[in-house]
């Protein structure tokens, strides 16, 4: 490469300077190393923390049933409506019960015949067994004169004894027969007439428990069919918030954890709820799970699917060591610290644990008597002159 001749010239005429230049350059660099930097020095500190989690949900019910008729029926009364308050076994619908009311007549007179029909038969038996018993002393008291002699009793007799034995035991046999027959159509009679009697029953809609009716589906002379949602019912007491967490706070939630809630229906009123149960399973998309929020009570004017904002707010179960947040580095999710170590700066990698927004709980990096420094510019190794923080001056 040629040089022009007036910068190879004028670099030849100033050679002394800048070899000067850069060697003071390097004196400075070499004294900026060697001297200490002062800065202040913080200590890790034990402290219960206070966290505090929100999560969307919406409101829900743990007990809630969807009425209706077990067979088709035309509706012939519906008594409630949307928005009452109804108690456990109270009437809500009645459906038209007239042919029902039949056959529940005609099993019942059914079952009175079967009754009698069995009252009879036994009766029957029990005779037979006294003629069995009558058959059976003749005959030994034929065999007991046939063996003291002859002419004591004739042949014939003694046969027509064995006879009548043996026909009063086959009717004995027909009558127990004819008893168990009577007792079967008894237990059938009797099975018929209750389930008559059930469905029956089933023409009268009755609260399975007590709570609000939330929804209304049927008119008065619909035909109801099976699986037809007729009367949505309710349990105020088993309402609850479905609300979702980032799957991070799993490790932190505890069941009985207190927490806030915000209807939107009252936004600025802060209900108080607790953890009931927590679901263990995360959605792969959102990376969110579900817990319960109890509700010990309600504001007027709610409603089932009612969106809310839950603040959940937990302690820590003992003091935990912890650094102000301030003198984190956080990038590529991990964390980093710059500490004091025979007064050279040191970079160290920390695991966290719990955190707020002001400080984290440090469970793996540094200890009660690590020297941590403020996050700056330094290279690993640079000379610290520590100077203590307001709090390790009082300490």
């Amino acid at each position: 490469m040629q040089w022009p001749v007036t910068l190879k010239q004028t670099l030849l005429n100033n050679a002394g300077k800048i070899s000067v230049l850069l060697l003071l350059a390097a004196m400075l660099c070499t004294i900026g190393y060697l001297l200490p930097k002062r800065t202040q020095v913080f200590r890790p500190t034990r402290e219960v923390l206070h966290q505090s989690f929100s999560g969307a949900g919406e409101m829900a019910a743990l007990n809630q049933a969807q009425l209706s008729s077990k067979t088709p029926l035309r509706l012939q009364s519906l008594l409630v409506d949307t928005g009452d308050k109804v108690k456990r076994g109270e009437l809500l619908a009645q459906f038209d019960d007239q042919e029902l009311q039949a056959d529940e007549q005609a099993a019942k007179a059914a079952l009175d015949g079967a009754v009698s029909s069995e009252a009879a038969a036994h009766t029957n038996w029990l005779r037979q067994q006294h003629i069995e018993q009558q058959a059976k002393d003749d005959d030994r008291r034929a065999h007991i004169l046939a063996r003291t002699g002859k002419g004591a009793i004739s042949q014939s007799d003694l046969e027509n004894a064995k006879t009548s034995l043996q026909t009063a035991q086959l009717d004995l046999a027909s009558a127990r027969f004819q008893w168990q027959q009577a007792q079967h159509a008894h237990t059938e009679a009797q099975a018929q007439w209750r389930a008559a009697q059930s469905r029956l029953a089933d023409t009268r809609m009755v609260a399975p428990f007590s709570g609000l009716i939330t929804g209304r589906k049927c008119s008065e002379g619909d035909i109801i069919s099976p699986g037809t949602a007729c009367i949505e019912l309710t349990d105020t007491q088993s309402l609850y918030i479905s609300a979702r967490f980032d799957e991070s706070v799993l490790g932190t939630i505890q069941v009985g954890d207190s927490c806030e809630v915000f209807l939107r229906s009252h936004p600025n009123q802060a209900l108080h709820g607790y953890v009931e149960r927590i679901n263990r399973s995360v959605d792969s998309d959102t990376r969110e799970f579900t817990a319960n929020i109890g509700l010990p009570a309600l504001p007027p004017g709610w409603a089932l699917g009612e969106r809310a904002v839950v603040v959940l707010h937990h302690t820590s179960a003992q003091p935990v060591l912890t650094l102000p947040e301030h003198l984190l580095t956080h990038a590529n999710r991990e964390t980093w610290v710059w500490l004091l170590d025979k007064g050279h700066a040191v970079l160290r990698k920390v695991q966290i644990g719990q955190h707020t927004e002001q400080a984290s709980e440090i469970t793996q990096g540094v200890t009660p008597d690590s020297l941590v420094l403020p996050p700056a510019h330094y290279r690993p190794g640079r000379r610290i002159s520590p100077v203590r923080s307001e709090d390790e001056s009082r300490d």
